[in-house]
């Protein structure tokens, strides 16, 4: 029995040391395998913390480019506006239209549309278009100018550029405050001056020269009014024969003539305004040539507050002296049959001369602006306009 009970002992030992075998050797194996992934988690690990901290340091740069460009671009703006505005260097620049070429009505120096501009065309001796009339050449500069002085010539035949014409002659009337007792007063006794002894109209006056129907309306004249508006109205006569008018309408200062030759049409030039334009003082200079050896094709012109207004062509038509056959008037218009309205302003003197006066510059002008636009007036008699050319300097 004691064999036995030794016998069943050993057995056991046996089994057990067996299992013990077996479990160090499971042991062994899990660790020998777990240790390449423990590595392997270790790896992922630092490159996911590698990644974060790049991406926390490229959100730190993207974060301060934002803050810099949220600062930065406001103030370049600012800055850019100020040197537009003031120009604190100056400024200068130099732009060539060459006529006839596919991009002379294109670009910020260009040719503006005209009826009076001729198609491009093309000889041996280059490019050109011919000009029968009034045509502009407009700029349009990048910067605010102020006072800038600009410089335009141009080369072609038959063609030249439009300037504000000297007055360097002699008026043969002048009327103003301490004479205007040569006109006749309607109602009577109206007439009163204003703060500033110009002559005041209520919207309800008229001056008319007594025996001038046959009067200011021959040959070439020049008319000059000092005045200050202030209905906005249409049809109010500033100055006028009945078969030529200075109007002052709501939306635009026009000087007319009409009708021509017996029983012909009638010609304008319009000078564009606004509200603005109204109880503020202006000047008007109007100029009538009718053809004859130096003006091949008659003429009206208009200026305002030295502005160039326009230009309208009649060919050699002129003024029908018996048309209407009124006296000279401030104030008020028979046109219309009676209708028209008062003027209502202050008109501070008004000038005429029998005078031919010619606003053609030639081939060069020199003038200043402070516009967001310059319009360069051109004039030609069936000329060729070849090139263009404008300096600026500030």
């Amino acid at each position: 029995m004691a064999d036995d009970w030794q016998r069943k002992f050993e057995e056991w030992k046996r089994a057990k040391r067996a299992r013990e075998e077996r479990a160090r050797s499971v042991n062994n194996k899990v660790r020998v395998e777990s240790k390449p992934k423990q590595e392997t988690i270790i790896q992922e690990v630092e490159e996911t913390l590698k990644h974060d901290a790049r991406a926390i340091e490229n959100y730190g740069k993207h974060h301060r480019k934002i803050v810099f460009l949220a600062f930065a671009i406001p103030i370049l703006v600012i800055l850019y506006l100020l040197y537009v505005n003031f120009l604190p260097f100056g400024y200068s620049e130099q732009k060539i239209i060459n006529v006839g070429d596919y991009r002379d009505t294109s670009g910020n120096f260009y040719l503006e549309q005209s009826s009076s501009l001729g198609i491009r065309e093309n000889t041996s001796e280059g490019y050109f278009r011919t000009i029968d009339g009034l045509i502009y050449a407009v700029y349009k500069p990048s910067v605010i100018l102020n006072n800038a002085k600009i410089n335009v010539s141009i080369v072609g035949e038959n063609v030249s550029l439009i300037e504000m014409p000297q007055l360097n002659f002699n008026w043969d009337y002048d009327w103003n405050s301490s004479n205007i007792n040569q006109f006749q007063v309607e109602p009577i006794n109206q007439n009163t001056l204003d703060e500033n002894n110009c002559m005041f109209f209520d919207g309800q006056t008229r001056y008319t020269l007594s025996n001038s129907s046959n009067d200011f309306e021959n040959n070439s004249f020049v008319v000059y009014v000092k005045y200050t508006p202030e209905k906005q109205e249409d049809s109010q006569q500033i100055v006028g024969h009945y078969n030529w008018e200075i109007w002052q309408d709501k939306s635009n200062i026009q000087f007319r003539i009409g009708r021509t030759f017996d029983n012909g049409p009638f010609y304008s030039v319009l000078y564009n305004i606004n509200n603005e334009s109204f109880n503020k003082e202006h000047e008007i200079l109007a100029i009538y040539n009718p053809s004859n050896v130096t003006n091949k094709s008659g003429y009206i012109e208009l200026w305002v507050d030295n502005n160039f207004a326009g230009r309208t062509y009649f060919a050699n038509e002129t003024i029908w002296k018996d048309y209407g056959n009124r006296d000279l008037s401030l104030g008020w218009s028979n046109h219309n049959y009676g209708n028209n309205p008062y003027f209502q302003g202050s008109i501070c003197d008004v000038k005429f001369a029998s005078q031919s006066i010619n606003s053609d510059a030639g081939k060069e002008v020199l003038f200043t602006s402070s516009q967001d636009l310059a319009k360069i007036p051109i004039s030609g008699n069936k000329g060729e306009l070849k090139q263009i050319e404008l300096k600026v300097k500030q």
